[in-house]
């Protein structure tokens, strides 16, 4: 495997501002063990810093605000029309920059809010790994949370679609130590059932890293992957749609897998398309979280609990609205540990626990079953969502909820 790039994400700043090296050293003075000019920055830094914040290391720096890669945002609406133009006024940004570890999640999560510490305001976030701009409160929102955001912020999945072929492929896994996940010839009508797929696998690999190609894994309950690298794909089956050599541009060229269905047949093995798990996706079975994803949810789902509860007192029993909680039980004949994750629909919110109706069938519990209705614990709690007029919310994007309502009235 070739170098794991650092991890690079950047605010550009509003027009107008643009602090020195000795203002943002003031500003994270009192928060960081350490801090020291930086000579090795790129040429175009107008000043640099090298870091130690929460005990990792980060490079910042600021230098002048490009439209490279800015454009592509505007153009494909990644940043609605008033945000744009406020960006399109900055004159500098400030970069952060950091090498993963062991724990990319949590680095990710010290490496924004030292951006938010140092950028103190900003028109716009881009993460350049993952090629994804953010609004400002999503920063500041993820840099007052005790919780790291979703490792969904840690890659993009972008979607290239031609003779209703799809070719899906990530950004940003590289930085955490796994390699990039692409899917070839995925017929138009199946990509959306297959994206929860995809965010599994990357989950799994961003946790523990992938398994060799050509090795079995499991994603989920009777699914069997594989995945061997990109230049061999293309080498065994021209694409018949996007994803072939003449796309491999510098941005899509590097270490990547693409996801296969092994099968037997008379014949021998055979690598099918994922989209051949359509039928079974469609059936809503059970796709295993990585240990790291599942803490992370419960931890934020209580951390945010009291969002979710004040907005249940405000717009439950409206018609237009929905309120469901996530709850983790013991699964039968296994220890503590194992638990299965059941979504539930809410009646009632009572301090530590909830008035809820059972939404699915459980695999492995067998005392619960679909429609059971009754009180449980929010001990058991590990995630939540809120389906409104506005759309669907769980606890990483409550405050674009908050944010929508408010505008309302």
């Amino acid at each position: 495997m070739t170098e794991t790039p650092r991890s690079s994400v950047r605010a550009l700043l509003l027009a107008g501002d643009a602090p020195g090296r000795t203002e943002v050293q003031s500003r994270i003075a009192e928060r960081c063990e350490e801090i020291e000019c930086f000579h090795d920055a790129p040429a175009s830094a107008r000043w640099a810093l090298r870091v130690r914040f929460e005990g990792r290391v980060h490079e910042v720096w600021m230098e002048a605000t490009t439209r490279d890669g800015f454009d592509v945002h505007v153009r494909t609406g990644a940043i609605d029309a008033d945000r744009a133009a406020i960006a399109e006024d900055s004159d500098f940004c400030i970069v952060v920059a950091t090498a993963f570890a062991e724990r990319p999640l949590w680095e990710y999560h010290s490496q924004l809010r030292l951006l938010a510490a140092v950028a103190k305001d900003c028109a716009l976030v881009i993460d350049d790994n993952a090629c994804t701009p953010y609004e400002p409160s999503w920063l500041f929102e993820a840099a007052r949370s005790q919780t790291p955001p979703s490792p969904k912020r840690l890659y993009a999945v972008h979607c290239v679609v031609d003779n209703d072929r799809v070719w899906a492929h990530t950004h940003g896994l590289r930085r955490c130590g796994s390699i990039e996940i692409e899917m070839l010839d995925v017929p138009k009508t199946s990509i959306q059932c297959l994206a929860p797929l995809l965010h599994a696998v990357a989950a799994q690999w961003i946790e523990l890293g992938p398994p060799d190609a050509d090795e079995p894994f499991v994603p989920g309950r009777d699914m069997e992957l594989v995945w061997i690298p990109w230049r061999k794909a293309l080498g065994r089956s021209k694409p018949r749609g996007p994803g072939g050599m003449d796309d491999r541009d510098a941005a899509h060229a590097g270490e990547s897998g693409v996801l296969k269905v092994p099968t037997d047949s008379w014949t021998g093995r055979k690598l099918c398309c994922p989209s051949r798990l359509t039928p079974n996706l469609e059936r809503n079975p059970m796709l295993y979280l990585s240990n790291m994803e599942t803490v992370r949810m419960a931890l934020l789902a209580a951390e945010r609990l009291p969002r979710f509860a004040a907005l249940f007192a405000r717009k439950g029993g409206h018609p237009d609205w929905r309120f469901l909680v996530k709850l983790g039980y013991p699964v039968d004949g296994g220890d503590d540990e194992q638990r299965e994750h059941l979504w539930f629909d809410v009646h009632g919110l009572d301090g530590a626990d909830v008035d809820a109706t059972l939404l699915n069938e459980p695999y492995h519990v067998a005392r619960l079953h679909c429609g059971d209705r009754g009180p449980h614990s929010l001990e058991k709690l590990s995630d939540w969502t809120v389906i409104s007029p506005f759309g669907q919310f769980g606890p990483d994007a409550i405050h674009r909820l908050e944010e929508t309502i408010d505008a309302h009235h």
